[in-house]
């Protein structure tokens, strides 16, 4: 294992163990029942194909910004994130770590709603199994690509009051493609957005039989977004954090 790996590895490990500590595990196990009872016991029973897609971009998005914001916080708190300056971890390291650990859960989480609510009979069904095979990564890298931009916008605040009221400005448009998949805004007015691939490449996963096509044609910008999104925060951080460690 080369050095860089190693350390990746390392701190990987350790988000994970941090994330357990700060019960992030058990609340998204919380929100998994909540959104498998709703669709299990409510109204939206009838229109899972409608909805779905939506509650399951809101586990590994919404979700997973405000969760990577909070971890950072936290470690801002008990001054666990000065390793970044004081060892050999870089801040793509440690920002990559932060966000597969994150992911990882967000991922879980959101194809367990998926089977629970599509049943097994779906699953077993025409194109059931390869909608699982599809919903793994497009989850994932939604969730990286808004874990990402938590730990981003976070390192701009030194408080979370101010980051809860800050965030608004980057909720507010990564929700927007939402209103596109209800039919209330028009493409154009969200396709720009990072979170437009992330949302419409579920939307495609789900289809019966599942739109394969839309979906590659969407996870080539998705990636492309995380890609951008790693490279800013990378160097929010190299600016907010290693030069100006003292604030946090």
């Amino acid at each position: 294992m080369t050095g860089r790996s190693s350390r990746l590895f390392n701190a990987l490990r350790l988000d994970v163990t941090l994330q357990a500590r700060y019960l992030f595990p058990q609340i998204y196990a919380v929100v998994t029942v909540i959104y498998i009872l709703l669709f299990k016991f409510t109204d939206f029973r009838h229109s899972m194909m409608a909805f779905l897609p939506a509650f399951l971009f809101s586990e590994p998005g919404l979700l997973g910004f405000y969760f990577a914001a909070v971890q950072v916080f936290f470690e801002r708190s008990q001054r666990t994130i000065t390793a970044v300056a004081v060892t050999p971890l870089r801040p793509g390291e440690y920002i990559g770590a932060l966000a597969l650990a994150s992911a990882t859960i967000a991922t879980v989480s959101g194809l367990t709603v998926y089977g629970a609510v599509a049943g097994f009979s779906e699953l077993a069904g025409k194109g059931g199994m390869t909608a699982l095979v599809l919903l793994a990564p497009a989850l994932f890298l939604t969730a990286t690509l808004h874990g990402m931009l938590g730990v981003g916008v976070a390192a701009h605040y030194t408080d979370f009051t101010h980051f809860l009221i800050g965030s608004l400005a980057v909720i507010v448009p990564l929700t927007m493609p939402l209103l596109t998949l209800f039919g209330w805004l028009p493409l154009w007015a969200t396709v720009w957005v990072p979170s437009y691939p992330a949302v419409f490449s579920l939307k495609s996963a789900m289809a019966r039989p599942p739109d394969i096509a839309t979906y590659f044609a969407l996870f080539g910008p998705l990636l492309l977004w995380n890609g951008l999104v790693f490279f800013w925060v990378r160097r929010v951080f190299e600016r907010k954090v290693r030069s100006r460690l003292e604030t946090f």
